[in-house]
């Protein structure tokens, strides 16, 4: 009886370990299509895989917190796969240092310089003619990601991306639906920012939750950025695509070094006290 009880335990053991490796395969075969040729970290090769996958179409792109709009998510595709890039940033200088790089390509992005304020985002985005369905959204703000995006697609509305990838705050955590709350101005780069930045963005949970016709498909392998794929979209491409859950989410923290484990308890530990907001 007892010989049978250690099989038994064992046996149970041996499934779960083969449930996890195979959420596990499924959010590593996503980041084996990694590579760096214009993005920051490897992005490049995640959001090609996507489109290889789901296919173009009009084309359009809008990045908002660009930088110079040489390193970022919409450069290669605006460079090398004639995407029609609208670029944010309130940076004169990079700005300027992305245009001189640009100046003498075949196709070059338009650059809107200024701070990002919800409903005045979308006015320039009409403006501009990027307004309702377009391939690709990149938010990287170290701020008020949330509540930009939430405006973007929920409150006006004005567009519908297909792909959307997006920085979220990794300190957090997979288990909490939170976000720093809404200033019209607001930097991560404040005097919390020790690391990185602390106070600022939104959680994983908090975005999925708020991206309720979008599938998270993947998040790249430094654990920050997540990609999405509308519903409609990719319900055509589900043998191809993953759909990662946000509790599975929690086994890439597990798995993380000891070290970089370490760092971001103490990065959120500097900052858990302040005001977030539940979503």
């Amino acid at each position: 009886m007892k010989k049978y009880g250690k099989t038994l335990k064992k046996t149970k053991s041996i499934k779960k370990s083969k449930k996890t490796m195979k959420k596990m395969n499924k959010i590593q075969s996503f980041q084996q299509h990694a590579k760096k040729v214009m993005s920051q970290n490897k992005e490049d090769g995640l959001i090609e895989y996507i489109f290889d996958t789901i296919n173009w179409t009009n084309r359009k792109g809008v990045e908002i917190c660009s930088g110079n709009g040489i390193q970022c998510n919409l450069a290669y595709f605006v460079r090398d796969h004639k995407m029609k890039g609208l670029f944010f940033d309130k940076n004169e200088k990079l700005i300027a240092k992305g245009k001189e790089y640009w100046k003498d390509k075949s196709n070059k992005p338009k650059y809107v310089q200024g701070y990002v304020f919800k409903k005045e985002v979308c006015e320039t985005i009409k403006k501009n003619k990027m307004n309702g369905d377009i391939d690709l959204l990149s938010l990287d703000m170290d701020g008020i990601d949330y509540w930009i995006l939430k405006d973007l697609l929920k409150e006006s509305k004005c567009i519908n991306p297909r792909v959307i990838v997006l920085e979220f705050q990794d300190i957090i955590g997979p288990d909490k639906a939170i976000t720093v709350p809404y200033q019209k101005i607001f930097s991560g780069w404040n005097k919390w920012a020790k690391g990185g930045p602390n106070y600022s963005g939104a959680s994983l949970l908090a975005f999925t939750k708020l991206l309720k016709n979008y599938n998270l498909v993947g998040v790249e392998n430094r654990g920050f950025n997540a990609f999405y794929v509308r519903k409609d979209v990719q319900k055509k491409y589900n043998k191809e695509l993953p759909t990662i859950k946000p509790s599975e989410y929690n086994m890439l923290w597990k798995n993380l070094p000891a070290v970089r484990k370490k760092k971001l308890k103490d990065r959120w530990n500097i900052v858990k006290h302040l005001d977030w907001v539940s979503v």
